[in-house]
């Protein structure tokens, strides 16, 4: 009989430690979750959106571009610019190709892959940064330790964009004519803990000119 209360009582210590225990486990989890999860969030969002830019700015820069079939200026018998005319054609077809080497190089890099516009592997496995738990705790003795944290992107969708055009005065008697690419993709990024999503947006400048004459001012932005 003796025994018995004895077995009872170690079985419902045993239960207390295990409860206790489990208890604490879950606080810690639930720390983590309130502390360093949003850390993590936000390095990955930002490292992904980094990494993309660079991508795509790389894909854009191998699209060439030529000032001359895009716009053309009509001037008048004084040499003054009477009209500034976009090849719409040309432009599109130039956002088109972007788009497209952009998409190609963001699909490769996130796989491990030889970009097909650069021919340069930028990530091994598609691991785009890695960092230790241990790093979010801020203490610099455990910045190393922990599991590692591996970030990979995916493009979600297409890329999408729009050309920009804009012509303003520059100097006493020229003007500055802007051709840009404006850019637009949804990353998904994962992290062994968490999935997000991450806009990005770039802005690009494709043509950057001075024209020697002043257009009129109901051809200026």
């Amino acid at each position: 009989m003796c025994i018995s209360k004895r077995k009872s009582v170690r079985i419902v210590f045993a239960m207390a430690i295990l409860a206790f225990f489990g208890m604490q486990a879950v606080l810690l989890i639930k720390g983590i979750n309130e502390k360093i999860f949003p850390q993590v969030e936000q390095m990955a969002k930002a490292e992904a959106s980094n990494a993309a830019t660079q991508i795509i700015l790389r894909a854009v820069n191998t699209i060439k571009v030529n000032p001359s079939e895009c716009f053309r200026l009509t001037r008048d018998e004084q040499g003054e610019i009477t009209d500034v005319s976009y090849d719409t054609f040309q432009l599109n077809q130039i956002l088109s190709d972007c788009l497209s080497a952009a998409q190609s190089s963001l699909n490769a890099a996130s796989l491990g892959e030889i970009d097909p516009n650069t021919r340069m592997i930028y990530y091994d496995r598609g691991v785009i940064y890695s960092v230790h738990l241990g790093y979010f705790t801020g203490i610099a003795l455990f910045s190393q330790m922990g599991p590692q944290i591996d970030v990979h992107m995916q493009v979600l969708g297409f890329c999408s964009g729009k050309i920009e055009v804009k012509s303003t005065p520059y100097g006493i008697n020229s003007t500055l004519v802007e051709i840009d690419l404006l850019m637009n993709t949804e990353l998904l990024v994962i992290t062994p803990f968490l999935l997000t999503q991450a806009p990005v947006e770039v802005r690009i400048p494709l043509v950057i000119q001075i024209v020697h004459g002043k257009l009129p001012e109901y051809l200026l932005d």
